[in-house]
């Protein structure tokens, strides 16, 4: 039987009373929204912390990440598709209102 070729994963934005937002430190020093389970540190991540909404951009350093934060903060009700691929480096092919 082949492997499959995608991997599915989920994770979300999670938002205090506040406003701020949870994020996890990866084991490669990159800051991500949590990806499920039960939030605490592990070999997959090696911190955790509240973030105001308006310094989470400071915390992003990934691309792709940075780019699904703008479109949560940016959040006007609509839905906002984004087509993007990551390899060989990051790209928008796409970002509309829908």
């Amino acid at each position: 039987m082949p492997f499959p070729t995608h991997i599915v994963a989920a994770g979300g934005f999670v938002e205090d009373e506040q406003g701020n937002i949870l994020l996890v430190k990866t084991h490669d020093g990159a800051w991500v929204y949590p990806g499920g389970g039960e939030l605490a540190v592990s070999e997959e991540t090696t911190d955790s912390r509240w973030v105001a909404k308006e310094r989470v951009l400071d915390f992003i350093t990934h691309p792709a990440i940075r780019t699904r934060y703008q479109a949560y903060i940016d959040f006007n009700g609509s839905v906002n598709y984004i087509e993007y691929v990551t390899n060989p480096e990051f790209l928008i092919k796409l970002q509309t209102d829908i």
